[in-house]
């Protein structure tokens, strides 16, 4: 064998490595005791989750509902239009 080093062997060691990392993490802490992590978890994340959902949750329905009728306005108008410029206009002569 040369004594090249082979930049797509070493390119995927590495990918695989840093994908390796979350994975071995979590199974590794699979079999800790979990008896405080709820705690833990309701004392410092719950209320961002909870909060940062209903935001985004608001956020979303109110850029719908402001876009998508502004949106179904501007189709009405412009139907409006096109049925007057071509449809009653031209039969009223």
């Amino acid at each position: 064998m040369s004594n090249k080093i082979n930049i797509w062997y070493l390119s995927s060691f590495l990918i695989s490595l840093f994908v390796a990392i979350p994975i071995l993490t979590v199974f590794g802490s699979f079999f800790e005791n979990t008896g405080s992590y709820s705690t833990i978890l309701k004392d410092t994340f719950l209320f961002d989750f909870i909060f940062l959902h209903f935001y985004t949750f608001i956020s979303f329905y109110l850029y719908i509902f402001i876009f998508l009728y502004f949106y179904i306005f501007i189709f009405v108008i412009f139907i409006f239009i096109f049925l007057h410029v071509y449809v009653f206009i031209p039969t009223c002569f």
